[in-house]
């Protein structure tokens, strides 16, 4: 069996193992050095890069090849010194500080020489998470916020609960920027669309209703034959129709609520509203009042009226004389004249008394 000498970057240890394979190489690599990142061998010499079997035991004994990993890089071996070797992983360091964010979004990496766009490691977001702990409590305290977002005010359980989602964010302050997915948003759809769905549904309830036609006349025709089998496998098939059709009807009832919902939405918000022009009333010829008296002469059947006007103001319930159905007068011993009137119609009537000129006059 072959026998090669492998190192790492570093070229600070080698090891003399024996493989057949690439595979088994770079798994004895990895046991050697207990690094789990070695993706590749190359040559030590010039960094030719070894990916063939049969490459590999084409070498001479005693090759010296080079394990490297996803971020390693060859450096020939004149310029191979420690301080380099440090400045590298310096670098390496640097580049991916550079990378790490402050939240849990997504980020882009550099893995084999190409740019990946990955999620952030659970020690990214620990360390985000004990940064913005440390700098600031109120910080904190927001993130970890459940209710009381909006301003409103709180009850005592809502205290209680941001209270213990605060303690848990101190604990574990990586629950706090990965907060699980979010809900997906319903997917509005236009008045077209909508119009189309509803004329796809109707179609499909058509479909379905002349297949449920067509099964029954072959369930008829199978029971007319006595095919008990064959009217089993129909019933079946009937019965998956009618659930397929009471679906796509439901489908249908439901588009054709929100057509009617958003037809009276806009014909609401487009319809201006105008205020009604005020009605002017005409001024209808009233009773007024009066404190009315009556005298009466022994050569006149007249009855004399006279008084003092109180109010132009028409009071409610007061009689007009449109509405004036019966007027009747009564003379007291003093020669006070009584008016009394009852709503009924437009006329006015005035009962029959001794002095019949008096209800002429009036």
């Amino acid at each position: 069996m072959p026998l090669f000498k492998i190192t790492n970057c570093s070229r600070e240890r080698r090891f003399c193992v024996v493989a057949e394979t690439v595979g088994k190489l770079l798994e004895k690599a990895k046991q050697k050095f207990a690094a789990d990142d070695l993706s590749s061998i190359v040559m030590d010499d010039d960094g030719t890069i070894v990916d063939d079997d049969d490459v590999l035991s084409a070498l001479n004994q005693n090759t010296l090849l080079m394990a490297l990993g996803d971020n390693d890089r060859w450096i020939p071996v004149n310029t191979s010194s420690t301080s380099e070797v440090e400045e590298s992983k310096e670098k390496d360091t640097l580049k991916r500080k550079a990378e790490t964010t402050t939240d849990g979004c997504m980020r882009l990496r550099v893995q084999g020489g190409q740019l990946k766009l990955g999620k952030p490691s659970q020690e990214e977001l620990i360390q985000s998470a004990v940064t913005k702990a440390n700098s600031s409590a109120s910080g904190l305290k927001a993130m970890a916020k459940i209710y009381g977002k909006t301003g409103n005010k709180l009850s005592l359980y809502q205290k209680s609960v941001n209270n213990a989602a605060v303690e848990i964010a101190k604990d574990q302050p990586e629950l706090v920027l990965d907060k699980g997915p979010r809900p997906v948003k319903k997917r509005k759809i236009d008045a077209e669309e909508r119009a189309r769905e509803m004329k796809l549904l109707q179609e499909n309830l058509e479909t379905l209703t002349n297949r449920l036609r067509f099964k029954q006349q072959l369930l008829e025709k199978a029971k007319s034959l006595k095919n008990f089998k064959q009217c089993d496998d129909i019933s079946g098939q009937i019965v998956e129709v009618r659930r397929e059709r009471a679906t796509t009807e439901i489908q249908l009832g439901v588009l054709q609520k929100r057509e009617a919902k958003s037809v009276w939405y806009h014909k609401g918000k487009n319809t201006t509203k105008k205020e009604s022009p005020r009605v002017k009333k005409e001024p209808t010829a009233t009773l007024e009042r009066y404190s009315c008296t009556a005298s009466t002469s022994s050569t006149a059947s007249t009855v004399i009226l006279s008084g003092e006007e109180e109010d132009n103001s028409v009071e409610e319930g007061t009689p007009t004389l449109t509405t004036l159905k019966k007027c009747s007068s009564t003379t007291s011993a003093t020669g006070t004249v009584i008016l009394s009137g009852e709503k009924e119609d437009n006329s006015v009537d005035h009962d029959k008394t001794g002095n019949e000129d008096a209800g002429e006059d009036f």
